[in-house]
C-alpha cells in the first residue's frame, strides 16, 4: 500500500485488522502516524494468512453480485471467485457463510495492500473500498498452499477454461460463455499438456475476442486459427512418426509416399485433428454441424457426411469468397461461431498426441 491524499502530507502504507471492531485500521509512516479506518460491510474472519494467497482481476458481464463460487480444478479447491461488489453488499446468500468470510477478509486484505494512489484524491471522512478498485472487476482469490499440490500450476493454463465461463481480462471478451448459474462450484482444466508453453493461445483469448466481440467473420477467423494451431501439431506428429519409420527402415520410403502425400492436405489433418486428437462435446458437435450444413445449402455448396469437413467448407467460403456472403449467411455465422467456440476450448483441453 501506498496512499497520498492532495490535502495531506502524510503517506499511508500499512494497515491492521481490528477484529472486535471489524475494522482495518490504515495508518500513515512515522511515529506520529495518522490513522483513517475503513469499516468493511461484511463481518470478516481473519483466521487466514494473507501472505499465503494470491489474486486475479476479471471481467464478466454475465454474472451478478450473488455469483459466488468455490473454484475447484478436478477434485482440488484451489480458490473463491465472486464480484467485488460482493464485498461491499449485504445483499447476497453468503453473507453469513463462514467459508466466504475467511476469503472476504483475504481478499480485501490483497486490495488493500495493492492501493497505489498519490495526490488523487482528498482526504477522506470515511474510507471507501470503492474509491480504490473497480466495483465491475471480480476477484479470483486464489490458495497458493493447496496450488503446490498441483504439478507445474499456473494461472496462464487456465484462462481459457475462465474465458469459457466469460471471465476475461477485458470488459468485453467471451461472445457465448457456458452457463453458471445455479452453481456452487466452479470446476476448471487446464490446457492440454502439449500446449501449456504456447502463448499464442492465450493471446487469442485475452487481446483477440475482445476486438472481435461485435464482427461475426473475426470471430470465426480466430476460432479457426485455434483448428490451425492444432493441425500444424497434428502435422509434426504425423511428420516424425513417418520419420521415424524411414530412420528403421529407408526401404519403406515407396510405401510412406501416400502418408507423406495426406499429412500435407489440410482437410486431412483437420479430420485427424477431430477424430484421433481431440474429443468435444456432443451436443456442441452436433449443433455446429447442422449450422454449418445450413450455411452451405444457403450458398449452394455440397453438404459432406462429417461435420468438420463441412467446417472446414464454410472456412473455405469465408477465405475465398467473403465478397457473395448475404445477410441471411451472417446470420448463420452467428449460430456456428457459438458452437464452434465452445468445441475449439474442448479442443484444447483434450489435444492429445497419438502414437502412430
Amino acid at each position: 500500500m501506498r496512499l497520498k491524499y492532495k490535502d495531506s502530507d502524510y503517506i499511508f502504507s500499512k494497515f491492521n485488522y481490528q477484529i472486535n471492531d471489524n475494522c482495518f485500521s490504515i495508518t500513515s509512516e512515522g511515529d506520529n502516524y495518522v490513522e483513517v479506518c475503513y469499516y468493511p460491510v461484511l463481518k470478516l474472519d481473519s483466521e487466514y494468512d494473507m501472505n499465503n494467497f494470491s489474486y486475479e482481476l476479471f471481467y464478466n458481464d454475465y454474472i451478478y453480485e450473488n455469483s459466488i463460487f468455490q473454484v475447484y480444478t478436478n477434485s482440488q479447491r484451489i480458490g473463491w471467485i465472486f464480484p467485488i461488489q460482493a464485498l461491499l453488499s449485504s445483499e447476497h446468500d453468503y453473507v453469513d457463510d463462514k467459508y466466504f468470510l475467511k476469503y472476504a477478509y483475504i481478499a480485501t486484505c490483497l486490495l488493500l495492500k495493492d492501493i497505489e494512489q498519490i495526490d488523487e484524491k482528498n482526504f477522506p471522512q470515511d474510507f471507501r473500498l470503492s474509491d480504490y478498485v473497480n466495483e465491475k472487476n471480480i476477484i479470483f482469490v486464489i490458495d497458493n498452499t493447496n496450488t503446490k499440490q498441483i504439478e507445474d500450476f499456473k494461472i496462464s493454463n487456465y484462462i481459457v477454461s475462465l474465458f469459457k465461463y466469460g471471465y476475461t481480462y477485458n470488459e468485453k471478451g467471451n461472445f457465448n460463455p457456458s452457463p453458471i448459474k445455479g452453481l456452487k462450484r466452479l470446476t476448471i482444466h487446464p490446457l492440454a499438456k502439449e500446449l501449456c508453453d504456447n502463448p499464442n493461445i492465450n493471446t487469442l483469448f485475452t487481446e483477440q475476442f475482445f476486438l472481435a466481440v461485435d464482427n461475426e467473420i473475426i470471430k470465426f477467423y480466430i476460432c479457426y486459427q485455434i483448428i490451425e494451431l492444432l493441425i500444424s501439431k497434428v502435422f509434426e506428429y504425423k511428420f516424425h512418426s513417418i520419420i521415424e519409420k524411414l530412420s528403421d527402415n529407408p526401404e519403406e520410403l515407396f510405401d510412406l509416399r501416400d502418408d507423406l502425400s495426406k499429412i500435407t492436405a489440410e482437410k486431412e489433418r483437420v479430420k485427424w485433428l477431430f477424430e484421433e486428437y481431440t474429443t468435444c462435446n456432443t451436443s456442441d458437435k452436433t449443433a455446429l454441424g447442422m449450422a454449418c450444413e445450413k450455411f452451405l445449402k444457403l450458398n449452394d455448396k455440397k453438404i459432406s457426411h462429417s461435420y468438420y469437413y463441412n467446417l472446414y467448407s464454410v472456412r473455405c467460403i469465408l477465405v475465398h469468397k467473403l465478397y457473395s456472403l448475404d445477410k441471411e449467411s451472417y446470420n448463420l455465422l452467428c449460430q456456428i461461431n457459438a458452437s464452434l467456440l465452445n468445441v475449439t476450448i474442448d479442443m484444447l483441453f483434450s489435444f492429445t498426441p497419438k502414437g502412430e
